[in-house]
This record gives C-alpha cells, sequence and structure tokens, in this order.
C-alpha cells in the first residue's frame, strides 16, 4: 500500500483493476484514501485531490470536531443507555430471570455481571437487530425489486453498514442505539447498493426514491454519530 502526499494532507493509495474511476475517501476516523486503477498516474491523482480540497478540508473539520472522546458508559445505578434514539436508565438487581432484561423502560442488569456487561448490551443490541432490519430490508428491497443474499449484524469498527460483494447486508450492532428514523436510512442506504454499488449520481437518485428526505438523515448522522456507543 503505497502512500500519496500532497501539500499537509497524506492519502493512502489503493490500487484496484475493477476500479473504474478515481476516488478520494475522508473514512469516519478522519483518514484519507486515494482510490485508483492501475492505468491513473500520480499526477492524475495529485490534480484530483487539488480539485477537491476545499472539500476535503470541510470534511476533515468536520470530523475534527465529531471525533472528540465520548466518555465511556459505566455500568452503575442510573447510566443511561440509547435504544432507538430514546435514553433508558439502568438498574442494578440482585438477580433477575437473565443477566440483562430490557423491561417498562428500563435496563436491568444482574450485579453479578456487571464484568460482562458490555459484551451482554452487545448481545442485547444484536438480538434487537435481528428483530428490526428485516422488515426494513425488505421494504426497501421489494421497492427496488432487488434481493440481498441475506444481512449480518456485527461489529465493524468504524462502519455503520456496508453492503458487500456477495450481496449481503452488514449493519454495526450499535445501529440499535440511533433513532428509528437513522436506522431506515442505513438500511436504505446500503439495499440502494444492491442497485448501484458506487456512490454515483444514480446511486443517490436511487437512494432518494426511496427517502427524499435522505440528506437530512445522513447530515443527522454525520452530526451526531460519533458520540454514540458504550
Amino acid at each position: 500500500m503505497a502512500k500519496l502526499i500532497v501539500g499537509d494532507l497524506e492519502f493512502e493509495w489503493l490500487v484496484s483493476d475493477k476500479r473504474k474511476h478515481p476516488a478520494v475517501v475522508v473514512d469516519r476516523d478522519g483518514s484519507l484514501q486515494v482510490r485508483s486503477s492501475p492505468q491513473e498516474t500520480q499526477d492524475d491523482l495529485i490534480r484530483l485531490i487539488e480539485s477537491k480540497r476545499l472539500s476535503i478540508y470541510m470534511k476533515l473539520a468536520q470530523k475534527g470536531k465529531l471525533l472528540k472522546p465520548k466518555s465511556e458508559k459505566e455500568y452503575v445505578e442510573g447510566e443511561g443507555f440509547s435504544y432507538l434514539g430514546r435514553s433508558y436508565r439502568l438498574s442494578l438487581v440482585d438477580a433477575g430471570d437473565a443477566p440483562l432484561v430490557f423491561d417498562r423502560g428500563r435496563f436491568f442488569l444482574d450485579k453479578n455481571c456487571i464484568s460482562s456487561a458490555k459484551e451482554l448490551f452487545i448481545q442485547w443490541y444484536t438480538q434487537q437487530g435481528k428483530k428490526h432490519i428485516p422488515a426494513l430490508i425488505r421494504r426497501y428491497s421489494s421497492r427496488l425489486g432487488e434481493k440481498p443474499a441475506g444481512y449480518k449484524i456485527q461489529e465493524l469498527g468504524y462502519r455503520w453498514a456496508s453492503c458487500g460483494k456477495d450481496r449481503y447486508l452488514y449493519f454495526h450492532w450499535k445501529t440499535l442505539m440511533l433513532p428509528l428514523s437513522i436506522v431506515e436510512y442505513l438500511v436504505a442506504h446500503e439495499t440502494s447498493h444492491l442497485r448501484e454499488m458506487n456512490h454515483s449520481p444514480e446511486f443517490w437518485r436511487i437512494l432518494s426514491s426511496l427517502l427524499p428526505d435522505y440528506q437530512e438523515r445522513k447530515r443527522w448522522l454525520a452530526e451526531n454519530g460519533a458520540g454514540i456507543g458504550l
């Protein structure tokens, strides 16, 4: 993997025989990539980066604001945990029917399971994803006349969701901490990739046909998503 430095910007240069057009990517963690086919020269990519320099700086500035370290959750009485955009308090109990239970608008955690609380919450959010996400996939894929190979809810690092070349749709477990309208956006976004893999004008047209207000939802995620997690 090569490096490409343009002024004060440093990029990872990724080359793929399958890529038709070069692209500049500002990842969620603020890292920079330039992706190209073997035909593009370094000078070609420098010209591309220079043409997008203002946009790159704006995205980096935004992520500089968004990527402030978030406070880690504490598994103590009264701590708030988000579920579909609403915060619910945690209660510690001496013993329960299960290590972690959500009931009557509150989380109940067995005091003996505090050391494994994060893993229990991840399992719980994953299970909730299996309840909510399939119906949304069916809603949007049927409207497009497309059918994914399946879906998975798992740890995705900095990514909220993705559509694989195998036509599987992947969603981060913490997607279930987001408001339902944003979950809808992520599912519609990845489902649109079943028709158009790249973020081309056609892709955004497809997504707009599913969610006319997708830009508002996308903006909310960009401004608020980095602070969500355990």
